[in-house]
């Protein structure tokens, strides 16, 4: 399982997004996306046009962000938590 912390306005969060939902698909692995864009309609937009089948969650209040503290984005998290990558 992983967590992938992006925003609609931030050019390399799109990138990363795509990059692990097509590793995702290829490995079979667990991704998730979390955005931070603030807007459930932005989000499914962006993720729609990105052609992600990974699920996408809105953090509308930012509150799974806090809980992982994330500082900067896009933000990639292993399923601990732990492990923070930036890709």
């Amino acid at each position: 399982m992983v967590l992938h912390f992006w925003a609609s306005w931030c050019g390399p969060c799109r990138e990363s997004a795509v990059a692990l939902d097509r590793l995702a698909l290829a490995e079979g692995a667990a991704v998730v996306g979390v955005s931070l864009a603030g807007s459930i309609d932005r989000a499914a937009s962006v993720a729609s046009s990105l052609r992600l089948t990974s699920p996408t969650l809105v953090d509308v209040d930012q509150a799974v962000a806090r809980t992982y503290d994330v500082d900067k984005l896009p933000l990639t998290l292993d399923k601990n938590g732990a492990g923070k990558v930036t890709l």
